[in-house]
């Protein structure tokens, strides 16, 4: 009787008006959730924007670095070798998450 009663009450917690109730762990950098495609969707929209605001910095930089270059050939190359890495990096991001999500999401259904 024991186990059913604590059966009934694992049912009551978890399912609450039809619908599954999930807990989700607070953290330094907000609200995770504890299912795992959740949680890797939170990770992917963290790491993407983290990317972009390195991208974005470093294609400040390498502006930055072409307009004080006054001409140099050098620092003008250096520039934009800084900028063209910046954003080929963040088409190679782009693109892997467009793959992950078109591989593990659209094709096998995980």
């Amino acid at each position: 009787m024991a186990k059913v009663f604590s059966l009934l009450i694992s049912f009551l917690i978890f399912f609450h008006n039809g619908r599954i109730v999930y807990a989700q762990v607070q953290t330094g950098i907000g609200t995770l959730p504890v299912i795992p495609t959740d949680f890797a969707n939170k990770i992917l929209e963290i790491g993407m924007g983290l990317a972009g605001g390195t991208a974005f910095f470093f294609m400040a930089y390498g502006g930055f670095l072409f307009l004080t270059s006054g001409g140099d050939p050098h620092k003008i190359q250096e520039a934009t070798e800084i900028i063209m890495s910046a954003i080929a990096g963040l088409l190679l991001i782009v693109f892997s998450v467009f793959l992950l999500n078109l591989i593990g999401v659209q094709i096998l259904g995980i």
